[in-house]
């Protein structure tokens, strides 16, 4: 999901709207002009398979909206295919951030109130948004994984709910819904979740991990899974600053451009087919000057942009209507393929419809359309030579490139 609250990468989460026009083909103009930020909920679950529920929508009038059958139910709302329905408990609420697991959605408000929608009747919703009592101390940061979910204080103490099988909450009770756990961690900065495991970054620069480590994904030179936290210890002194979980992979970025990583490496996850098929320690990936990363807890690749204004991709990619295809080394994608240079143009790419990684926020600039041209497409994209995949992503080209809507 949303790499949290970095400045740095702050900006790859605005996306202009016309690679979501088919998304949102039946609202209105009025109605598309209006949207200020959004997130669509879409992950990869147990089985392998995609699973698209919809969309949660806020617009400049601070109004909430819900898109899609799914997450329709969820809220007890009635579904329509063509407009999306009024989530009218968040009224006058601004979101601050939007992520989400199996079967659950969490929303952060700026008054650091936290609310959660699911199907799962162990977080006993009653089909309505519920309320999450915090205590009375405001979050300031949320981030899920595939049935647990951390939630940062205000005063820096991080928390756990959800199932906790692995040690992904911390602790020995088997599950905690009802109630937040505390995992022991003060003065955090920065959190993230992988599908079984939890990641944060603390004041003091120290990274911890906890829960699944099968593959080595918490990066503790081993595979015993852990429930409570323990530090992570790099090859380098350099200070951390960004890191995301995968769905069997972290990856540590570092202040200076070095890019660090863990787990799971079978698909090109950590970028080199020179590594083993997983690796316990953080290893240093083959890719520099690199200055923000961004997954997703079920996912299993990696879009990472450079100080040169560079974007580069590996892993498995594509779903859907989309080929999926692997690559096993940073692969570059040269700027001018795009409109809006962001995750989600680049995830426009390989995922139909696009990922948004969170809470992504609409960019207000006036859409400035390059024509492309298609005759010199390989040698503007660096391809895998051991994948052809040109065709495949030249027909989504003809649809994104295909800008009949344009919104100021």
């Amino acid at each position: 999901m949303e790499p949290k609250s970095s400045s740095s990468s702050s900006k790859y989460h605005q996306t202009t709207m016309n690679i979501w026009k088919e998304e949102f083909e039946t609202f209105s103009n009025d109605f598309i002009r209006s949207i200020q930020a959004f997130c669509s909920v879409h992950y990869r679950n147990d089985c392998e398979q995609d699973c698209y529920l919809g969309y949660i929508i806020q617009t400049k009038q601070k109004q909430t909206y819900i898109f899609g059958e799914t997450l329709c139910r969820w809220l007890s709302l009635k579904y329509d295919s063509y407009e999306p329905q009024e989530l009218c408990t968040l009224n006058g609420k601004i979101i601050k951030q939007v992520d989400y697991g199996l079967d659950f959605f969490v929303i952060l408000t700026t008054d650091g109130c936290v609310y959660l929608a699911s199907s799962d009747p162990y977080w006993e919703t009653d089909r309505k948004l519920k309320w999450i009592d915090t205590g009375s101390v405001n979050i300031e940061n949320i981030a899920c994984g595939h049935e647990h979910l951390l939630l940062l204080r205000s005063d820096r103490r991080l928390m756990a709910m959800g199932w906790n099988g692995l040690g992904q909450t911390t602790g020995t009770a088997e599950h905690s819904h009802r109630s937040l756990v505390y995992t022991g961690l003060e003065n955090v900065r920065k959190i993230s979740c992988g599908w079984a495991h939890s990641l944060a970054l603390t004041d003091t620069g120290r990274l911890y991990s906890w829960g699944l480590n099968e593959s080595g994904r918490l990066g503790l030179n081993d595979e015993m899974n852990r429930n409570i936290p323990n530090l992570i210890e790099f090859e380098c002194d350099c200070q951390i600053k960004d890191f995301v979980a995968g769905a069997a992979h972290s990856l540590f970025l570092m202040q200076n451009g070095y890019l660090y990583g863990c787990g799971w490496n079978d698909n090109g996850e950590l970028g080199s087919t020179d590594f083993d098929q997983f690796e316990l320690s953080p290893i240093r990936l083959p890719i520099e000057n690199v200055k923000s990363i961004a997954t997703g807890w079920s996912y299993r690749f990696t879009i990472a942009f450079t100080n040169d204004n560079c974007c580069y991709v590996w892993g498995e990619l594509g779903q859907g209507t989309m080929a999926t295809i692997k690559l096993y080394h940073p692969t570059k994608i040269i700027p001018d393929l795009l409109s809006s240079w962001s995750f989600s143009s680049i995830s426009s790419l390989y995922f139909d419809p696009p990922l948004t990684f969170g809470w992504c926020h609409r960019n207000i600039n006036k859409l400035k359309i390059k024509q492309l041209n298609f005759n010199d497409y390989s040698q503007r994209i660096q391809c895998d030579p051991e994948h052809d995949y040109v065709n495949m992503m030249v027909k989504r080209f003809s649809i994104t490139s295909d800008h009949s809507l344009t919104f100021p």
